[in-house]
This record gives structure tokens, sequence and C-alpha cells, in this order.
């Protein structure tokens, strides 16, 4: 029943109906408080879905907030290992967009140890973005290259075309931050 319920509250949240998605992860959450489902990591997978939802609508407190019960409910031995590298991805992310590079670093850094595990595609390119985002920030240019290459493999090695997209604009920023404008100078 619970899988069952979050799958519901997912689909609310794809269709950008937040109110309803918001409800029954709340449920999900108050039925993981009574030892439902264990292991299976669903009430981290509601608080992360509860973070973004707060995201999209600028309540970056909240937002930050979720994922830190996500973080604290998370079980290392259970399921969905994927929604721990989300969790540490978005709260990095967040801090980033808020200015707090060095937060977000540390933030980040549990699931850059962890990268080579990252089964999730477009998690596992966004957080070599950030990353390297991160080293760009404090204009270790060639390290942040390295990176976002990396990236541009992962991407392409796994025919995701909207994540090499979004890497190649992120080279691009990074070419236009160190002044090179011209082809091939990167």
């Amino acid at each position: 029943p619970a899988a069952g319920k979050y799958l519901r509250a997912k689909r609310y949240f794809i269709r950008e109906n937040y109110k309803s998605a918001c409800k029954i992860y709340h449920e999900i959450i108050r039925a993981n408080e009574e030892n439902c489902c264990p292991k299976s990591n669903l009430k981290a997978a509601a608080y992360l879905d509860l973070s973004v939802i707060a995201w999209r609508q600028n309540r970056y407190a909240d937002a930050l907030k979720y994922i830190e019960e996500g973080l604290q409910v998370f079980d290392h031995s259970g399921t969905r290992r994927n929604v721990f590298h989300a969790l540490c991805y978005n709260k990095a992310f967040i801090l980033e967009q808020l200015g707090k590079h060095e937060e977000a670093d540390k933030a980040l850094a549990p699931a850059w140890e962890e990268r080579a595990k990252i089964e999730d595609i477009r998690t596992k390119i966004q957080v070599y973005q950030l990353k390297a985002s991160l080293k760009r920030y404090k204009k270790k240019y060639s390290e942040a290259t390295r990176i976002l290459a990396k990236a541009l493999d992962i991407a392409n090695s796994n025919d995701d075309a909207d994540g090499a997209f979004y890497v190649l604009v992120d080279i691009g920023k990074l070419a236009i931050g160190r002044g090179l404008t011209h082809h091939g100078e990167l």
C-alpha cells in the first residue's frame, strides 16, 4: 500500500499538482513513522520530493529542512540508494544558489565520493556539473574542465542528449568565464 501511495503522489508531483502530492507524501511519512515498509526508504523519497516542491515554490528554507529530514531517515542498508545521492545533490545545489559555496561543497561530498556508484545517470551528471561549478567558483578551471569532460563522456556513453546539452552549456560558461571565446581554446 505505501509503494502504491508513493506512485500516486509521484503522479501528482509530475503533473505539478503539488497540493495533492504533498498531502500523500505526508501520509507516507506518517505511515513510515509507524514502521511501515522498513528499509524501503519511501519516507526519505517523500522528503526528497517535498524538498523539490518547496524549491520550485522558492521556499528554500523549507526545501533544506525536508532534505535534512530525508538524510536523517535514509537507511543506507535499504533500497532506493538513488534517493540518498539526490538528497545530497539537492542540498548542495540549493546552498550554491544561496551563495554558500563552502557549505555546498561539503553537502555534495558524500555523493561525490560515491559518484562511481550512482546508478541514476541524470543525478550522476548533475553531481559532476555541480562539482565543476564549485571548482569554477574557486577559479580551479583545469579541474572544472576535467570534471565536465567526464560528465560529457557519461552523458554520451548513456545516450543522454539532454544531459550532454546541459554539460555543454556549462563548458561554454566555463570558457566564457576564462575569457576563452574561440573554439578549441578550452
